[in-house]
């Protein structure tokens, strides 16, 4: 039972382990962002928790952010593209 409930718990805390990776990574690559006008900037701090922003230009991550608001179809590629980046991403390390 032990065991069973230690994989359980490490499982659940791989999301959040993840999104704090990615808003470390975020702050440590803060002058990727600096050049942005301070709107966006802030948009993507909102957004430093997703798995794609680092692997797309700021200004395009903006933009796609915006449709994807707007567009539903959007919206689901995101969601639906975000955690298979993640996954490819940490299955790296």
């Amino acid at each position: 039972a032990l065991t069973a409930y230690g994989k359980r718990r490490r499982a659940e805390l791989v999301s959040a382990q993840s999104a704090a990776r990615y808003s470390a990574q975020w702050y440590e690559n803060l002058p990727r962002y600096m050049n942005l006008e301070p709107a966006r900037m802030f948009a993507l701090l909102g957004q430093r928790h997703s798995p794609l922003l680092p692997h797309i230009p700021p200004q395009l991550y903006y933009r796609i952010d915006r449709a994807a608001e707007q567009l539903e179809p959007l919206r689901r590629l995101k969601r639906w593209l975000g955690p298979r980046v993640a996954r490819a991403v940490h299955g790296r390390r």
